[in-house]
């Protein structure tokens, strides 16, 4: 996520959010007040760049949802992260922003364990999130 370009975030701001989930505009808040804490931080816009992971998300999901037959699945394969020393469960958020959309959850398998952090000292997981297809969006 570093890659991101620092324009692409400062118009990003500028922007009417479409993803509007409890949990991740506190995750988000979070972010940005530890790096403020902190002083120094490899990017002071890593909130925004949290927020956009999620945005961007969501017309992907929106696609699948209106391309997929009725019980049809969805499964991604996804990795939670660790930025400004807070947790950032992408799984189960993009989970949540699936059952908004229309989804079903059907289940997050943990696909495997990872390290995270300048000492690897932090237990990540990446997930198998599958969803179906609901009654009615």
């Amino acid at each position: 996520c570093d890659n991101l370009s620092r324009k692409v975030t400062e118009e990003f701001a500028k922007q009417d959010k479409k993803v509007h989930d409890e949990w991740l505009t506190d995750i988000v808040k979070r972010i940005k007040t530890k790096i403020m804490e902190k002083g120094s931080y490899r990017r002071k816009d890593m909130h925004l760049i949290v927020q956009k992971y999620f945005e961007d998300l969501y017309p992907v999901f929106v696609n699948v949802y209106e391309g997929l037959k009725l019980g049809g699945r969805f499964v991604i394969v996804v990795g939670d992260s660790l930025i400004a020393g807070t947790y950032i469960p992408t799984d189960l958020i993009l989970a949540r922003l699936g059952k908004k959309i229309g989804f079903e959850i059907e289940r997050i398998e943990e696909a495997r364990k990872r390290r995270s952090g300048q000492r690897k000292s932090f237990i990540l997981r990446e997930s198998i999130l599958t969803l179906v297809k609901g009654e009615k969006r």
